[in-house]
């Protein structure tokens, strides 16, 4: 191999090297942080939905192939797409150079007569609003059947049973069941457990998890979920007797206030989110393309 031919593969080199850093970013995609609301169900044109941190969907023209849906925020349209049947539209917001997906709004089968359409809402949260942090956030556990996993304000998550890769979710206020719901390991639409309460008109979510898979030990099965967050409940009444609990959720947020030092799992989502960590990450994937390519050259040039 000649001298010219050498460099003519160094340059070679470089240029796909840096088309490969240029491009790393672009394709990362969108970041979301944890979800904060989840609403799944049928709504009539006209009616709305309250989000959390000020949104609000309101559900437009209704028709055979898709429908409009309004975003709003304060009072204020933000955005007003125009969704096609079975699919999904994605509201998002570019906050220091990261583009964050703050809705997902997802359509199901329309009907025209009752101009109904199914939609299914996940709101994600939105770091350039303030917001009360969950009394959980993001978390994962593990359950065995027949336990049960305690929460916050009184409730209790259990496993009813487990066949197969599906699993029997059952959850608990006190002595009294809220919810019940067979979650699907194999079906990924039917692998979420989502507890609502509609108070005054509006949806608040209470509890949110996801089915990631079961396994069995000598024990028995176990249901792994993961993503599982709890919110206040509106309607959670503190007394007197609650003050061991209280206590109990006090030292739980200091350890993981998204404001001090305990919340170990902040740090690492950030710096994936950070623009400069993702340019970084693309500089050494940059690096060791172009020392392999001229490992191949030289190497190459030995053989001839």
């Amino acid at each position: 191999m000649t001298a010219q031919g050498a460099m003519h593969g160094v340059c070679l080199a470089f240029v796909l090297s840096l088309c490969v850093t240029v491009c790393i970013p672009a394709c990362a995609g969108n970041v979301h942080e944890a979800t904060i609301f989840y609403f799944d169900g049928d709504i009539e044109t006209g009616r709305s939905i309250d989000l959390e941190q000020g949104y609000l969907l309101r559900v437009g023209d209704v028709r055979n192939d898709g429908a409009t849906i309004d975003i709003s925020n304060g009072g204020k349209k933000i955005a007003n797409p125009d969704i096609s049947k079975k699919s999904s539209y994605i509201y998002e917001k570019e906050l220091g150079d990261v583009n964050y997906d703050i809705i997902k709004i997802s359509l199901g089968e329309t009907d025209t007569t009752s101009n109904t359409v199914s939609v299914i809402v996940e709101q994600y949260i939105d770091p350039d609003r303030s917001f009360d942090y969950p009394l959980i956030s993001d978390v994962s556990v593990n359950i065995g059947e027949g336990d049960l996993e305690p929460l916050k304000e009184g409730y209790e998550l259990g496993v009813e049973s487990i066949a197969d890769n599906n699993a029997i979710l059952t959850l608990y206020k006190g002595d009294e069941t809220v919810k019940q719901e067979k979650m699907y390991g194999d079906d990924p639409d039917k692998r979420r457990f989502v507890y609502m309460k509609k108070i005054g008109g509006d949806y608040h979510t209470i509890l949110i998890a996801k089915l990631d898979l079961v396994s069995w030990d000598a024990k028995g099965g176990v249901a792994h979920l993961r993503g599982l967050s709890q919110f206040k409940d509106p309607e959670y009444v503190r007394t007197m007797g609650d003050a061991e609990e209280s206590a109990h959720e006090n030292e739980s947020s200091s350890q993981s206030s998204p404001d001090d030092g305990g919340s170990s799992d902040k740090w690492n989502v950030r710096l994936a989110e950070s623009t400069a960590f993702r340019y970084l990450l693309s500089g050494c994937v940059f690096a060791a393309i172009f020392a392999l390519i001229l490992l191949v050259t030289r190497m190459g040039q030995k053989r001839r």
